[in-house]
């Protein structure tokens, strides 16, 4: 069961820094990904939510 955890954790870490890449990218070429969905008003609650809850949250359940 708490590989479970583990795994859906891992998921989410490798998304979240996928989502930080994306945005570390944009402090560079801000017109890289020109679209409402990529602006960084849109990406960074988005990493900073999944690290927190996606990853942070859910690995603690699974070290368990």
């Amino acid at each position: 069961m708490f590989a479970a955890y583990t795994l859906s954790a891992t998921f989410w870490l490798v998304f979240a820094t996928f989502v930080g890449l994306i945005l570390a990218y944009k402090f560079g070429a801000p017109d890289f990904g020109p679209g409402a969905w990529l602006t960084f008003g849109r990406l960074r609650p988005i990493h900073t939510n999944d690290t927190f809850y996606g990853w942070a949250s859910i690995a603690l359940v699974g070290t368990r």
